[in-house]
Order: structure tokens, then sequence, then C-alpha cells
């Protein structure tokens, strides 16, 4: 994963602000691994997402 560090003007009623923010960019395997972590890490803890994060650690 290539992660660079930009920065991008935030626009506020009164001012511009400079704000850095981080881009990452990743393959299309790389986004549905991290699509599906986040999906058995937060999701509600039922039996259904548990035999599925157990199967992906064996």
């Amino acid at each position: 994963m290539r992660v660079k560090i930009v920065t991008v003007p935030v626009f506020l009623s009164d001012r511009t602000e400079l704000v850095k923010v981080e881009v990452q960019i990743r393959i299309v395997a790389m986004d549905f691994w991290a699509s599906l972590e986040h999906e058995l890490a937060y999701q509600l803890a039922d039996s259904e997402n548990g035999d599925v994060a157990g199967e992906l650690k064996a």
C-alpha cells in the first residue's frame, strides 16, 4: 500500500485552513480484505460472523 500525506484547503466561514490528510492507494484485493476485516471487527458478535472469523483464522 502506498501512503501519501498531502495538504488540502478547508474553507471555513471566516478563513481557509490547510489541513494534512493521509491518502492510501491500494489494489482491489487489499481493499476487499480491509473491508472484510472491518466487517468482522465491528459487527455485533453473532454466530454467523463468529463462524466466518474462525474460518479465516484457521
